[in-house]
């Protein structure tokens, strides 16, 4: 596992995105690195640092894994608890957060000119979030929230958590403590509108106020223009996938009202290796053969690498009848003044329609 981290940046690397017995993660952990400073956050079986360590912190003294966590901190010098750390250039304070009947928190990290926070588990969206440049939150829920038996707590949905990041101000959401609900809304191939989903191993860097802008620090988003006769989609996103899932997105909005569709099945299209551009074109022109062929429509895109080295894209789906139609359905997609790639900020895409 690497350690440390280069001057001037915090380096926040996810050991585990799993909630409590979780089928498919080891427990919700992270490992903050500042220089030679290195601060763990949660975790437990499967989720463990190297040493050394500077601390070890807790959302939850009451936790069940306590006991696991506790002889992992021990073996490793340091004693886990919930308390504040102030270091050379980097400052972790606890704050109180709605989870359970006794007292919980999460972290708000400062550093670099820059606030992170770790909040896994919450019922309630903590409001000493806002604006962060970066969350990491509860998703043990997708659509409902959990509630715990009499009324002493529970977990919050992860499209609530969507919603109230995104009016908040929060510049990065990570989902970072998936439940059960999630993970079967992930193998749905559905995706939040806000946020992403954290995947172990994954690094988050936040780098000095005012340093050039990493390339992952980009927050996925599309926006549509019009153009003459035809339709111009731009996206962007921390990576190519991102960007091309919101191209997605983009090209559905153009055409259906989104706001009360709910996917009922999903559709997944394996694509070989192929260029960037190439994948760009691919996953849009199957996007309009989904609704033309099947008359569904994609409400969500997910695309990853799959095993064979060329992509899985699965598309969450609802029959076209059950939509209100905005516009028509788009014809194709040209190449005609296309641009895709990285560049300072992240990944981006210009797209010409053809409607």
């Amino acid at each position: 596992m690497p350690t440390g981290s280069r001057p001037g940046q915090l380096r926040l690397t996810l050991l585990g995105v799993g909630a409590m017995n979780s089928p498919r993660y080891a427990p919700a952990g992270l490992l903050l690195e500042y220089g030679d400073v290195r601060v763990m956050f949660d975790g437990g079986p499967g989720a463990e640092p190297d040493a050394p360590l500077e601390a070890w912190l807790v959302t939850d003294a009451r936790a069940e894994l306590r006991a696991a966590i506790r002889r992992s901190g021990r073996a490793r010098g340091v004693e886990p608890g919930v308390r504040t750390l102030v270091t050379d250039g980097v400052r972790v304070e606890p704050y109180p957060v709605v989870h359970t009947s006794h007292p919980t928190c999460g972290y708000l990290i400062e550093g670099c000119g820059r606030r992170a926070a770790w909040a896994p588990e919450f019922l309630t969206f903590p409001d000493w979030a806002a604006g962060v440049d970066l969350l990491f939150a509860d998703a043990a829920g997708w659509r409902t929230p959990i509630r715990f038996a009499r009324g002493t707590g529970g977990h919050a949905a992860a499209l609530d958590v969507s919603a109230e990041a995104r009016r908040l101000g929060v510049r990065r959401l990570v989902f970072a403590h998936l439940g059960r609900p999630t993970l079967r809304a992930i193998d749905a191939g559905l995706t939040p509108p806000f946020g992403e989903f954290g995947r172990e191993g994954g690094v988050f860097l936040l780098r000095q106020a005012g340093a050039a802008a990493t390339p992952h620090a980009r927050t996925p988003g599309h926006r549509m223009l019009p153009h003459t006769a035809d339709l111009i989609i731009e996206a962007w996103g921390p990576s190519r996938n991102k960007c091309i899932e919101q191209a997605a997105l983009g090209l559905v909005e153009s055409f259906i009202d989104m706001h009360s569709a709910v996917a009922s099945e999903s559709v997944i299209t394996d694509i070989p290796a192929m260029d960037d551009v190439e994948l760009l074109i691919t996953v849009l022109e199957e996007v309009i053969y989904v609704v033309d062929a099947k008359g569904m429509v994609p409400i969500a895109a997910s695309l990853r690498e799959n095993r064979a080295g060329g992509f899985r894209a699965v598309f969450a789906v609802t029959p076209l009848d059950d939509v209100t139609s905005i516009g028509p359905v788009p014809k194709a997609i040209t190449r005609h003044a296309m641009h895709f790639g990285e560049d300072d900020g992240g990944w981006s895409c210009h797209v010409l329609v053809d409607v």
